[in-house]
């Protein structure tokens, strides 16, 4: 059995929550409409702002080639309903307001992370493969690094600045050329098996399936039941809680 020598992160509801902040981004993009003479409730704010901007999904398709989608576009959906022009600083600045929001009102960090992250790091190279959506991927450095966890991760792999998101390849090629291992030395550790199982799979690396049992099962977008998927979308191994990757990481 090839033993692991890199283990790679998700970051949204694999090492962190996602707290979504729809309210906190709908009120910011409330304000700058009533600057432009547009004043609407904050419900059919934040309702156009899900339908318009906020999309993940329809994005993370072979259609798209897994392309990741820069603020611009996502903003860009939500004015043209409203028939207004916006230029490329405005747009700017509202990514700077939600990135300030962000850490202003921070995710928190799933139990059992800040106890057992240092003690794998000792045996393990860490890295983190993650999607991003408004928030910087430097952002997030930033809020790793306010958590003391930035420390333990020898690379990271934003979709921001790797322009593409998972299942795409990219990142996962990136991490082999940084480490120069063999693909069955590496694991990838995620909650979503459209994007972290399948890419961990496809680029013949081990991945593990986070399903944690304390959260809503609603939250766990993709998290659904492994048991009867194709070959190819099979998780090499499933945790309920953080605690468990330990074990589980000696075991596959």
């Amino acid at each position: 059995m090839t033993m692991i020598k890199c283990v790679s992160f998700d970051l949204w509801q694999t090492l962190i929550e996602d707290n979504f902040q729809f309210s906190a981004r709908s009120q910011i993009l409330q304000k700058f409409l009533e600057n432009k003479g547009i004043t609407l409730p904050l419900d059919q704010v934040k309702e156009t702002y899900l339908a318009k901007c906020a999309g993940y999904e329809e994005f993370v398709t072979k259609a798209h080639n897994y392309r990741h989608i820069p603020f611009q576009e996502r903003f860009l959906k939500f004015f043209d309903n409203f028939n207004i022009p916006i230029a490329e600083a405005e747009m700017q600045s509202l990514l700077d307001q939600f990135n300030r929001a962000f850490l202003q009102d921070p995710p928190k960090v799933y139990p059992g992370v800040v106890d057992v992250l240092p003690r794998i790091a000792q045996r393990y190279k860490l890295i983190i493969i993650s999607d991003t959506g408004f928030i910087y991927g430097q952002v997030m450095r930033t809020l790793l690094e306010s958590y003391g966890l930035l420390q333990y991760f020898d690379q990271s792999y934003f979709s921001d600045e790797t322009e593409v998101y998972k299942p795409h390849p990219k990142p996962f090629n990136l991490a082999k050329s940084y480490f120069g291992y063999e693909n069955a030395e590496f694991v990838h550790v995620g909650d979503r098996i459209k994007t972290d199982v399948i890419g961990a799979n496809q680029q013949g690396w081990k991945s593990i399936l986070v399903k944690y049992d304390f959260l809503d099962p609603q939250l766990q977008t993709q998290s659904e039941n492994s048991n009867h998927v194709p070959k190819f979308e099979q998780p090499t191994g499933t945790i309920k809680h953080f605690t468990e990757l330990e074990s589980l990481l000696e075991q596959i």
